[in-house]
Protein backbone atom coordinates (compact mmCIF):
# COMPACT_ATOMS: atom_id res chain seq x y z
CA UNK A 1 0.00 0.00 0.00
CA UNK A 2 1.19 3.50 -0.81
CA UNK A 3 0.43 6.34 1.58
CA UNK A 4 -0.23 9.97 0.68
CA UNK A 5 2.78 12.28 0.82
CA UNK A 6 3.37 13.75 4.26
CA UNK A 7 5.52 16.55 5.59
CA UNK A 8 5.08 16.74 9.38
CA UNK A 9 5.85 20.41 9.95
CA UNK A 10 3.88 21.76 6.99
CA UNK A 11 0.20 21.77 6.19
CA UNK A 12 -0.42 22.22 2.49
CA UNK A 13 -3.93 23.66 2.99
CA UNK A 14 -5.69 25.47 5.84
CA UNK A 15 -7.39 23.34 8.46
CA UNK A 16 -11.10 22.66 8.02
CA UNK A 17 -13.75 22.56 10.73
CA UNK A 18 -15.78 19.51 9.72
CA UNK A 19 -19.17 18.49 11.07
CA UNK A 20 -18.66 15.07 12.69
CA UNK A 21 -21.80 13.16 13.62
CA UNK A 22 -23.14 9.65 14.09
CA UNK A 23 -23.78 7.99 10.76
CA UNK A 24 -27.28 6.85 9.83
CA UNK A 25 -28.63 4.34 7.35
CA UNK A 26 -29.06 7.16 4.84
CA UNK A 27 -25.24 7.63 4.93
CA UNK A 28 -24.41 4.06 3.84
CA UNK A 29 -23.63 4.90 0.18
CA UNK A 30 -21.45 7.86 1.21
CA UNK A 31 -19.61 5.75 3.79
CA UNK A 32 -19.04 3.02 1.21
CA UNK A 33 -17.64 5.55 -1.30
CA UNK A 34 -15.26 6.92 1.34
CA UNK A 35 -14.12 3.41 2.31
CA UNK A 36 -13.63 2.54 -1.37
CA UNK A 37 -11.17 5.45 -1.67
CA UNK A 38 -8.75 3.11 0.17
CA UNK A 39 -9.56 0.12 -2.01
CA UNK A 40 -12.34 -2.20 -3.02
CA UNK A 41 -15.56 -1.51 -4.85
CA UNK A 42 -18.26 0.66 -3.30
CA UNK A 43 -20.71 -2.26 -3.40
CA UNK A 44 -18.31 -4.42 -1.39
CA UNK A 45 -18.53 -1.98 1.55
CA UNK A 46 -22.31 -1.38 1.63
CA UNK A 47 -23.31 -4.56 3.52
CA UNK A 48 -20.61 -4.04 6.16
CA UNK A 49 -21.88 -0.57 6.97
CA UNK A 50 -25.51 -1.74 6.99
CA UNK A 51 -24.59 -4.45 9.53
CA UNK A 52 -22.44 -2.11 11.65
CA UNK A 53 -25.07 0.60 11.95
CA UNK A 54 -27.52 -1.80 13.56
CA UNK A 55 -25.08 -3.58 15.84
CA UNK A 56 -24.78 -2.95 19.60
CA UNK A 57 -21.28 -2.01 20.74
CA UNK A 58 -20.46 -0.32 17.42
CA UNK A 59 -20.04 3.39 16.68
CA UNK A 60 -19.85 4.79 13.14
CA UNK A 61 -19.12 8.48 12.55
CA UNK A 62 -19.09 10.52 9.36
CA UNK A 63 -17.34 13.85 8.73
CA UNK A 64 -18.98 16.39 6.46
CA UNK A 65 -17.46 19.52 4.95
CA UNK A 66 -20.16 21.93 3.81
CA UNK A 67 -22.52 18.94 3.59
CA UNK A 68 -20.12 16.83 1.51
CA UNK A 69 -18.95 13.50 3.01
CA UNK A 70 -15.23 13.84 3.70
CA UNK A 71 -14.31 10.99 6.04
CA UNK A 72 -15.43 8.35 8.46
CA UNK A 73 -14.26 6.31 11.40
CA UNK A 74 -15.78 4.07 13.97
CA UNK A 75 -15.13 1.95 17.01
CA UNK A 76 -16.17 -1.47 18.19
CA UNK A 77 -16.22 -2.85 21.71
CA UNK A 78 -13.73 -5.71 22.03
CA UNK A 79 -12.98 -8.22 24.74
CA UNK A 80 -9.33 -7.44 25.39
CA UNK A 81 -8.05 -9.86 28.00
CA UNK A 82 -11.37 -9.79 29.82
CA UNK A 83 -11.48 -5.98 29.95
CA UNK A 84 -15.05 -5.02 28.94
CA UNK A 85 -14.27 -1.29 28.74
CA UNK A 86 -11.93 -1.63 25.76
CA UNK A 87 -12.93 -0.44 22.29
CA UNK A 88 -10.98 -0.44 19.03
CA UNK A 89 -11.11 2.14 16.26
CA UNK A 90 -12.16 0.99 12.80
CA UNK A 91 -11.52 2.33 9.33
CA UNK A 92 -10.28 5.89 9.83
CA UNK A 93 -10.45 7.24 6.27
CA UNK A 94 -10.45 10.74 4.83
CA UNK A 95 -11.11 11.14 1.12
CA UNK A 96 -7.98 12.26 -0.76
CA UNK A 97 -9.28 15.78 -1.56
CA UNK A 98 -9.66 16.56 2.17
CA UNK A 99 -6.51 14.94 3.60
CA UNK A 100 -3.98 16.92 5.65
CA UNK A 101 -6.71 19.40 6.71
CA UNK A 102 -7.35 18.22 10.30
CA UNK A 103 -10.37 16.03 9.57
CA UNK A 104 -8.72 12.81 10.78
CA UNK A 105 -7.90 14.51 14.11
CA UNK A 106 -11.50 15.62 14.47
CA UNK A 107 -12.74 12.11 13.70
CA UNK A 108 -10.40 10.48 16.24
CA UNK A 109 -11.35 13.01 18.93
CA UNK A 110 -15.05 12.50 18.20
CA UNK A 111 -14.82 8.71 18.29
CA UNK A 112 -12.94 8.88 21.61
CA UNK A 113 -15.71 11.10 23.03
CA UNK A 114 -18.41 8.75 21.69
CA UNK A 115 -16.71 5.69 23.16
CA UNK A 116 -16.33 7.46 26.51
CA UNK A 117 -20.03 8.38 26.44
CA UNK A 118 -20.84 4.72 25.79
CA UNK A 119 -18.93 3.74 28.94
CA UNK A 120 -15.63 2.83 27.29
CA UNK A 121 -12.51 3.25 29.40
CA UNK A 122 -9.81 2.58 26.82
CA UNK A 123 -9.58 3.07 23.06
CA UNK A 124 -7.12 0.97 21.05
CA UNK A 125 -6.06 1.83 17.51
CA UNK A 126 -3.59 0.42 15.01
CA UNK A 127 -1.59 1.86 12.14
CA UNK A 128 0.88 0.52 9.65
CA UNK A 129 4.41 1.35 10.80
CA UNK A 130 5.12 2.83 7.34
CA UNK A 131 2.23 5.31 7.58
CA UNK A 132 4.07 8.19 9.24
CA UNK A 133 1.08 10.55 9.02
CA UNK A 134 -1.12 8.11 10.94
CA UNK A 135 1.58 7.47 13.56
CA UNK A 136 2.01 11.20 14.22
CA UNK A 137 -1.77 11.75 14.20
CA UNK A 138 -2.35 9.16 16.91
CA UNK A 139 0.33 10.68 19.14
CA UNK A 140 -1.02 14.22 18.56
CA UNK A 141 -4.52 13.27 19.77
CA UNK A 142 -3.40 11.57 22.96
CA UNK A 143 -2.70 7.96 22.04
CA UNK A 144 0.37 6.17 23.37
CA UNK A 145 2.30 3.54 21.44
CA UNK A 146 2.11 0.22 23.31
CA UNK A 147 3.61 -2.31 20.90
CA UNK A 148 4.79 -3.10 17.40
CA UNK A 149 3.86 -6.40 15.80
CA UNK A 150 3.32 -8.15 12.47
CA UNK A 151 -0.36 -8.58 13.33
CA UNK A 152 -2.95 -7.56 15.92
CA UNK A 153 -6.17 -9.50 16.41
CA UNK A 154 -7.08 -10.43 12.80
CA UNK A 155 -5.16 -7.53 11.20
CA UNK A 156 -2.05 -8.43 9.18
CA UNK A 157 0.11 -5.38 8.45
CA UNK A 158 1.35 -4.62 4.96
CA UNK A 159 5.14 -4.56 5.16
CA UNK A 160 5.12 -6.79 8.24
CA UNK A 161 4.94 -4.22 11.05
CA UNK A 162 2.10 -2.37 12.66
CA UNK A 163 1.86 -0.11 15.69
CA UNK A 164 -0.71 -0.61 18.42
CA UNK A 165 -1.80 2.54 20.25
CA UNK A 166 -4.07 3.07 23.23
CA UNK A 167 -5.75 6.04 24.85
CA UNK A 168 -7.28 6.07 28.30
CA UNK A 169 -10.71 7.72 28.34
CA UNK A 170 -12.41 9.74 31.07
Amino acid sequence: MTYASYEPARASEPLIDAEVRSATFSDIQALARIAASRGGAVDSHVAGFADALGEPGVIVLIALVEGTPAGWTGAREIDAEGDPGTWMTTGLTVVPAWRRRGIASQLLEAVAASVSSAGGERLVSVANARNRASLDLHLEVGFTEVERAASFLAIEFDGGEGVVFERALD
